[in-house]
């Protein structure tokens, strides 16, 4: 029986952003102790009890490394061994061995390293094991949870042993002895052979496998069940999650890129959910090492009321939302649904919200998108409505939190993005995050920032190719004397912005 997907094409956000009540936690480990008593298991065929612990555990495991047996045994006290020689693959399919320096890789150590040790990890040993079409003889831990959940885990480190992956699996419990009978969905880490990030979906013992995301592979992932409907989400760094995309027309590689969201109401309301790992390297022992596992309820969107909204079809900029600040030889046109600064790099030039909106009071979320000369956009929260009285840089404002992005700013030694905390006449100011942006130049970007007074998130998507993300977060606690809104771009405009915030 072939399974139909569903997908959901409606208006999707991309990144999940904060703007969401606190979900409860139904089920949570750490695996900080050698016990494994709250979870149930299925043991199939290669797998054994044993070789799932949680760690330290005295006597073992043993940690398998690369493909000379480099092994590191448990001491006499019990503590956890270093995990050694864990190669990860490159870009091309190539062996190399881990940075570990590099936060997108896992935890992977050269012979003899002295790296640390990883201590409070669930090791999944398996042979002979696999997830797929109507093969049911993979390692799975799992919580029975009934209703809407989300899902996470953080994986951990892996050997680089042919062909295995490991995932957040959702299955239909107590099916019939035979394969055939397999209904189930999982997103994955798949290390090897370029594929990194995928979704896997089963019906009836037919697996269907779409979205490879490509390497490096996200190590932190998430599935989500609303009603019918599962989602599925990737993260380097635990915080900012992203969806993993389809092309809407299957049929035509040209078509716009969504998220992918199946619809499987053939699953009982009641699932085994967990971590799963396949192996299908046959009788070679292959690990991988999970960390940080919950399981909680889906988050309600919190009331929003949108505070600002201006698709700028106006004959004129409203000023009823809006105020100007411009230098002596610059000014802000509107057209077209389009709002543009005639605006030099060094030009004080900016598009200001009329009133203020403390985030700290109510988070904000602020949305938009822009098309940019080189020299890029930059948002303001927390801002004041004057130009900088610093000897230096009368082009940007007094005060505020600035994140601005730059184009072409790494071909400058810039950073592409930055979040920078400005305080009232000083220079220079704060950086407080910074990052490049992966791949070529890109000038037209839809743009998401959020503010709740602590914690600033900024997300650019590129307008034509939402595969292509660029996330920030920082934290600043500093309550400013003003709380304008601000907008500028460079040689460029604006397009639309939507303002919104939480109600208490």
């Amino acid at each position: 029986m072939f399974k139909k997907l569903f997908y959901l094409i409606s208006i999707v956000s991309l990144m999940a952003v904060s703007t969401q009540v606190q979900a409860d936690v139904i089920f949570s480990d750490n695996f900080d102790h050698a016990m494994m008593d709250d979870w149930s298991r299925i043991n199939y065929q290669g797998w054994y009890e044993q070789e799932v612990l949680g760690w330290p555990s005295p006597g073992g495991p043993w940690a398998i490394g690369d493909w000379d047996g480099y092994q590191s045994l448990p001491d006499d006290s019990g503590a956890s061994p270093t995990l050694i020689a864990h190669p990860v693959i490159n870009a091309v399919g190539n062996v190399m061995w881990g940075d570990p320096n590099d936060p997108n890789a896992p935890q992977t150590y050269r012979p003899g390293y002295e790296g640390p040790e990883l201590n409070g990890v669930l090791r999944i040993s398996s042979t002979n094991g696999a997830w797929e079409n109507d093969r049911n003889s993979g390692a799975f831990l799992y919580k029975m949870v009934e209703g809407d959940f989300v899902a996470t885990v953080e994986v951990v480190a892996y050997d680089v042993y042919w062909h295995h992956l490991g995932s957040i699996m959702a299955r239909s419990p107590n099916p019939g002895e035979a394969g055939t009978d397999e209904n189930w969905t999982q997103v994955n880490c798949f290390p090897l052979y370029g594929i990194g990030n995928r979704v896997m979906d089963t019906t009836m013992g037919i697996t269907n496998a779409t979205a490879v995301k490509g390497y490096p592979a996200d190590r932190y992932l998430k599935l989500e069940r609303v009603g019918n409907t599962f989602s599925y989400y990737t993260s380097p760094n635990g915080v900012t999650y992203s969806s993993l995309m389809t092309l809407s027309d299957p049929d035509d590689p040209n078509s716009p890129m969504i998220p992918i969201a199946i619809d499987r109401p053939d699953l009982p309301a009641e699932l085994q959910v967990g971590i799963a790992q396949s192996n299908f390297t046959g009788d070679w022992v292959v690990n991988m090492d999970f960390d940080n596992f919950s399981i909680e309820t889906v988050s309600e969107p919190a009331d929003q009321e949108i505070i600002i909204e201006d698709d700028f079809e106006a004959e004129a900029i409203d000023l009823g939302k809006w105020q100007l600040l411009n230098g002596p030889d610059v000014n802000i046109t509107q057209a077209g649904g389009q709002v543009f600064f005639d605006r030099p790099q060094t030009q004080l030039n900016y598009l200001i919200t009329a009133d203020q909106y403390d985030p700290a009071v109510t988070p904000l979320t602020i949305t938009g998108s822009a098309v940019t000369g080189p020299e890029g956009l930059s948002i303001w929260t927390r801002a004041s409505n004057i130009g900088n009285t610093a000897e230096s840089a009368q082009h940007v404002l007094d005060s505020g939190i600035r994140i601005p992005l730059w184009p072409e700013g790494e071909a400058n030694a810039w950073y592409d993005g930055e979040i920078i905390e400005k305080t009232a006449g000083t220079w220079p100011w704060s950086g407080i995050t910074v990052g490049n942006i992966p791949g070529a130049k890109v000038y037209e970007w839809d743009f998401v920032v959020t503010d709740d007074g602590t914690t600033i998130t900024a997300t650019w998507t590129q307008s034509d190719d939402p595969t292509n993300t660029f996330t920030l977060t920082a934290e600043c606690t500093t309550d400013f004397a003003t709380d304008y809104i601000a907008f500028t771009v460079v040689n460029g405009y604006l397009n639309d912005v939507t303002i919104s915030t939480e109600t208490p």
